[in-house]
Parts: structure tokens; C-alpha cells; sequence
């Protein structure tokens, strides 16, 4: 027993020595669940553009009466085919983060002027990326110096729907050691390069390589292989039949451009190591997925699959950061996933068993185990969940479940 202890004695002070690499406020609730019922808004002008000297505005929404003092940011890009949009169009997903305790902004970015070519489109993309990457250093700059918006600068997520989220991708993941078109190159570098040009010059000296998480909603990009294993970890929705923008690759707008989707860049993802969850809504289109009543479970999912892969990476309450390198011991659960009872089956001698949430929280605690055991969960919100063997006072590797209803 003794040595239990002294072990969680060092596993916690271990704990304190890296928590200033985790959010502040994190406490297994906060930006898992809406704690915050008043939220503020505030619409400012983050830069101009160059060389139009276009004046550039976003909405800033922020929790009302917020103690915290150093909170993560989503920043995020309404669609409309770099045609039309606006920065309202994201309302209902930056109150939705705000709610959680975030910080959230929605952009306004520069639209088609002319004609549309496919030398047009890639170039108003480049723009749109350019005035992402000024309105990310925006807060930077703010950090910097006054600190109006109290944000914790490594914990900046971006993301978008349709034109912004291809926006969000490739100013996610485009970078010089990416294979480029030359001639999309050259459109790149009349717009200031992979840092864009927007903003003043003390905002360009900001860093815009340093992205936390990137959400992508119904999203695309122009080339493939432009994901890297240490780029921001992805979290993405689409619907399979999406005749706007492909979930896999097709030619669209047109003819103007030619997009490989959320599958095609997941799967990338997969084959390089990066940290991603695609939800796929089965049979939804373009738009109808955030809107139709039928599509809200895959709603749900998409929320609940990003949950659990930026909370761990945000607050550090990971089952697999703190128990994958344990060994395992010979337990069977059933049925998987389970709605009212969950079968433990133990060959090895067990002396307790946690349950707990992805969130990190333990849920139940059984003792006294036998060879076969059953524990209700009827009681347990529906989700994703571990099981944790333990045995003489030390912690044995999870086991993934789901609770369903």
C-alpha cells in the first residue's frame, strides 16, 4: 500500500510540473459541457486587406462573468463558395463553444469581386487563407499586448463550413514542403506567401504555424499529401452524398476547381499517424446535415468524436496518455456497446474495476470480483467509456466501451 501511494505521490507531482501545458480551467466539465448561459458579443476590425486596403471585421463571443483568465479560441469561416456568406452564418457554432467556456470568433474574409476562373478561384482561396492567418494573429497581437480576450495562445482551434473550412484546411496544412503546382505557387506568393499579407506589420510578426486543432465542416482541399504527422490534429463531418463539395474527390463550381473531401484527407491522415475522427452522416448532402432533423444523431456524433479527441490534447484527462503503456490483463466485456448491463468476464484475479468517462471522470467502482460479473449502466449518460482493471493498487490497461440507448 505503501508503495501505491508514493507512486501516485510522484504520478501527481509529475502532473504539476506539466499542467501549464494544459488549458486553464479544465476540470472535467468546462469545455466538455455548457456551463455558461449569458454570452457576450463584440464585433471588432481585425485588420485591412492588401493591396485593396479592404477593412476586415469578426465577431468575438465570449463567456459573461468568466474567471478564467487564459482560455482556448475557435476560430471559424462561414461557406458560400468565396461567392457570398457572412460572419453571422457561424453564429450558432460559436455560441455553442462559447457556451463551453471558450472563446469563439466568426471571420469575415474577402469574397470573388469578378468573374470566376479557375486562376480567380485559387487565388480568392489564397486570400481567404491569408485573412485567416491575419485574423489568428489578431489575437496574438492581443495577448501581446493589451489582452482584451484573455486567450491562451497554444490552444488556438480554427475550422469552418464548406469555403471555410477549405479555408481552415490549407491554412491548416499547406506549407512550403507540400507538393505545389507551380502556378499555384506563384498565386500563393502574390499574396504574401504561406503567412499571407494581411494585417498591419506589428500582426505579421506574429507566428500562424502553431494551430491547435482544425474542425472541418463539409470542407476540402486542392491538392493531396499536404498533411504532415505533426500538423493539428482534424476533426471533420460530411455528408456522403455531398453534391457541393465531395467527400471524395470530384471536379466542382463549375468545372473552376477540382476538391479531394474530408475521406480522401482522412485517410491520408490515417496512413501518416495524424490524430483524426471523421463523422460521415449516411445519405446527407451539403447543408441539410446541420439543419434537418433526421441528420441531428450524426450532429451529435461529429460533437461527441471531436470531444474526445481535442479534450484529452486540451486538458490532459487522457485514459490512453496515462494507461497504454500498462499491460493487460485477460478481461472480456459484453455486450459492447451496452445499454442497461455490462458482462465482466475476469480469467486473471481482479481486485477492483473503474469505470470512467471520456471526460476522465470516474463513473462507478466494483469490488469483490468474482470469474463473471455484471454492473448496471442504465444509470450512465450514453457515450464512450473505459474500463480500468485494477489489481494490488496498481492501474492495467483500458478497455474501450460504448453506452448506448
Amino acid at each position: 500500500m505503501r508503495s501505491f501511494f508514493y507512486t501516485l505521490l510522484l504520478v501527481l507531482i509529475s502532473y504539476s510540473a506539466i499542467a501549464q501545458n494544459y488549458a486553464e480551467g479544465c476540470d472535467g466539465i468546462r469545455y466538455a459541457a455548457p456551463i455558461f448561459t449569458e454570452i457576450s458579443k463584440t464585433t471588432v476590425k481585425y485588420a485591412s486587406s492588401t493591396p485593396e486596403n479592404q477593412e476586415l471585421f469578426m465577431d468575438i463571443y465570449q463567456p459573461s462573468n468568466d474567471l478564467v483568465t487564459k482560455r482556448p479560441l475557435v476560430l471559424l469561416a462561414h461557406g458560400g463558395g468565396f461567392l457570398f456568406g457572412d460572419k453571422a452564418d457561424m453564429d450558432a457554432f460559436c455560441q455553442f463553444f462559447a457556451q463551453r467556456g471558450f472563446v469563439t470568433a466568426t471571420m469575415q474574409y474577402r469574397l470573388f469581386a469578378g468573374f470566376p476562373t479557375p486562376t480567380t478561384m485559387i487565388d480568392i482561396a489564397s486570400k481567404a487563407v491569408s485573412d485567416m492567418k491575419g485574423a489568428y494573429r489578431f489575437f496574438k497581437s492581443d495577448a501581446a499586448n493589451q489582452n482584451i480576450y484573455k486567450i491562451d495562445t497554444t490552444k488556438i482551434f480554427i475550422g469552418g463550413y464548406s469555403a471555410g473550412s477549405i479555408t481552415a484546411l490549407l491554412a491548416a496544412y499547406m506549407d512550403s514542403g507540400d507538393p505545389i503546382d507551380s502556378t499555384v505557387l506563384s498565386i500563393i506568393e502574390a499574396n504574401g506567401g504561406f503567412a499571407g499579407n494581411t494585417g498591419d506589420q506589428e500582426n505579421r510578426t506574429h507566428v500562424d504555424n502553431d494551430i491547435f486543432g482544425v474542425f472541418n465542416m463539409s470542407g476540402a482541399v486542392f491538392t493531396k499529401r499536404l498533411l504532415d504527422p505533426d500538423e493539428p490534429f482534424l476533426m471533420s463531418f460530411h455528408g456522403d452524398k455531398d453534391q457541393t463539395v465531395p467527400i471524395d474527390s470530384n471536379s466542382v463550381f463549375f468545372g473552376l476547381a477540382y476538391l479531394y473531401g474530408s475521406r480522401t484527407i482522412h485517410n491520408e491522415a490515417d496512413k501518416i499517424g495524424l490524430p483524426n475522427t471523421l463523422t460521415v452522416a449516411v445519405g446527407g448532402d451539403h447543408s441539410d446535415i446541420y439543419t434537418d432533423p433526421k441528420f441531428a444523431n450524426d450532429l451529435n456524433s461529429f460533437t461527441q468524436n471531436s470531444l474526445n479527441l481535442y479534450y484529452p490534447r486540451l486538458c490532459g484527462i487522457n485514459l490512453k496518455t496515462k494507461y497504454d503503456d500498462r499491460p493487460p490483463l485477460n478481461v472480456m466485456i459484453y455486450p459492447n456497446p451496452s445499454s442497461e448491463i455490462l458482462n465482466i468476464d475476469c480469467s486473471d484475479k481482479i481486485d477492483e474495476i473503474w469505470l470512467m468517462s471520456s471526460k476522465g471522470n470516474i463513473t462507478k467502482r466494483l469490488k469483490s470480483l468474482s470469474r463473471q460479473n455484471e454492473i448496471s449502466v442504465k444509470d450512465l449518460t450514453p457515450g464512450q467509456y473505459y474500463l480500468i482493471p485494477i489489481k494490488e493498487n496498481k492501474a492495467f490497461k483500458p478497455l474501450p466501451f460504448q453506452i448506448v440507448r
